[in-house]
């Protein structure tokens, strides 16, 4: 009876052991998650013990800087604010909570912030050089950092919604983030709000040229704005990622642009301006019909050519935009 008892003890203490060794990553994220509702901040000791040990979850890590005096900390501002928003509707999308329960395990994964202050072991034996970057971890059955599983997510549009697509990818889940509606139905009111007071203001001026050079002198005075906006920030002229090449044109947020985004932008926006003047000075004087149909032909499509272009950077600008 003493060795079976002894037996049963040890048996018993094994599994508890066991289940603990197992469990205690995943429960300390899981309450971590569940008290931040949604991404939680990270340290050296608290994730390179479980991407050293066997883990039955998916993690997506963000590699930032909190440190203004960083030179990425421009770009990492924006993507993090925009990283803590698709952690909030993934616990807004498990339901809260309540929905973090056994069948939130069999496919289990959670969102970490890892600052590079605060991480510089990771970040040395992973041999990262850029920030900001976002990472898939899979699950892992080895005591050894597998780091050739690991998938990067590409950074030329790191937004709320490009995020949401590359968890719902590695997922494979229907995830997706929903507009606000401040931000579905705000620029329409907005823009119609604004066309009702510039009608009101100018009708019976159409034809008054004083108006249009006005107009031209707004128009000059914001395209000066962005060129000084440019000059105290100082961007780069585009951005090479040193480890796949990579390069990035046009910056993936409002609040900032490349040098090369500019350039991109104002030789779109005077071909379009120069179209749209040779509808109606340069067509009407060609005289051979057939002339005038090429014409007016290469000019439509050279418009639909630049409008394509600007609508394509204006979606990597405001990619959460839902018409565009």
């Amino acid at each position: 009876k003493m060795k079976h008892a002894a037996w049963l003890i040890f048996l018993i203490a094994f599994t508890i052991t066991s289940v603990i060794a197992t469990d205690t990553a995943y429960d300390k994220l899981r309450r971590e998650t569940i008290a931040k509702g949604g991404s939680i901040e990270v340290q050296d000791a608290d994730i390179l013990p479980i991407l050293n040990g066997k883990h039955n979850f998916s993690i997506i890590l963000l590699l930032t800087t909190r440190n203004p005096g960083m030179g990425a900390w421009e770009m990492c501002k924006g993507v993090n604010q925009e990283y803590r928003r698709v952690g909030e509707e993934y616990f807004a999308y498990h339901g809260g909570a309540a929905g973090f329960g056994s069948e939130f395990r069999n496919n289990a994964f959670f969102m970490v912030v890892a600052d590079v202050e605060k991480n510089r072991d990771l970040i040395g034996r992973a041999k990262w050089q850029t920030i900001p970057k976002i990472i898939y971890i899979p699950p892992s059955q080895t005591t050894k950092l597998e780091i050739s599983a690991w998938k990067e997510m590409e950074n030329h549009d790191l937004s709320a919604n490009a995020i949401a697509a590359f968890v719902a990818r590695q997922q494979k889940i229907d995830f997706k983030i929903l507009p606000t509606f401040i931000e579905r139905y705000t620029p329409h009111i907005t823009i119609l709000s604004a066309l009702a007071i510039i009608y009101r203001l100018i009708k019976g001026y159409w034809n008054d040229p004083t108006l249009w050079f006005l107009v031209s002198l707004g128009v000059f005075g914001f395209s000066m704005a962005g060129v000084v906006f440019n000059a105290i920030h100082a961007p780069p002229f585009a951005y090479t990622n040193p480890q796949n090449k990579q390069t990035m044109w046009i910056y993936p947020q409002a609040r900032m642009q490349f040098i090369a985004e500019g350039i991109i932008m104002a030789v779109l926006l005077i071909v379009t301006g120069c179209v749209w003047a040779g509808f109606s000075a340069v067509v009407p004087k060609i005289r051979n019909p057939w002339y005038q149909r090429i014409a007016f032909a290469g000019m439509v499509a050279a418009y639909v050519v630049c409008y394509a272009a600007v609508q394509a950077v204006f979606k990597i600008k405001y990619s959460w935009y839902p018409f565009a």
